[in-house]
């Protein structure tokens, strides 16, 4: 168990497609990761980079909640594109493999540069994420605002 999580660890600060895909965000934005109620893992943009914390008591912006199966499987795509990722996150999501809590106003998510992060994934991701009903920019405020509040 300690190799996968060594393992989510090196994923997490070395994948040139999370550095892409985070590389909108405001410094101090944080994502939270956990992964099968088992391991806890923070993001965070700084003027350092994507610093990996694990630190239960570190507020996040955002949360993924993923089991291994999923966890395992997006370890494994090293040669995809940041949009490519994104695609497979949302089939695992689509599988019930990965949930989202928002834990910040979509105000605040936008001011700390997430939407930004998920506009620049392209025509494919939201062609995509039409599938769930989610095909524009205001549909996925709304969808994040149902998130937060419910």
């Amino acid at each position: 168990m300690q190799n996968f999580k060594i393992q989510i660890i090196d994923f997490l600060k070395k994948s040139h497609f999370i550095l892409e895909a985070l590389e909108p965000l405001k410094n101090h934005a944080v994502i939270g990761l956990k992964v099968d109620n088992q391991f806890y893992f923070q993001i965070k943009k700084s003027n350092k980079g994507i610093e990996v914390f694990e630190d239960p008591s570190m507020e996040v912006d955002i949360c993924f909640m993923l089991n291994f199966e999923a966890t395992r499987h997006l370890i494994a795509q090293t040669k995809l594109n940041k949009t490519d990722f994104a695609i497979e996150m949302l089939k695992q999501a689509g599988m019930g493999n990965i949930d989202l809590s928002v834990h910040r106003s979509v105000l605040k998510l936008m001011r700390l540069g997430f939407i930004q992060s998920v506009t620049k994934l392209g025509a494919p991701f939201w062609s995509h994420l039409s599938h769930y009903g989610i095909s524009n920019l205001s549909k996925l405020n709304q969808f994040l605002s149902r998130l937060k509040n419910g």
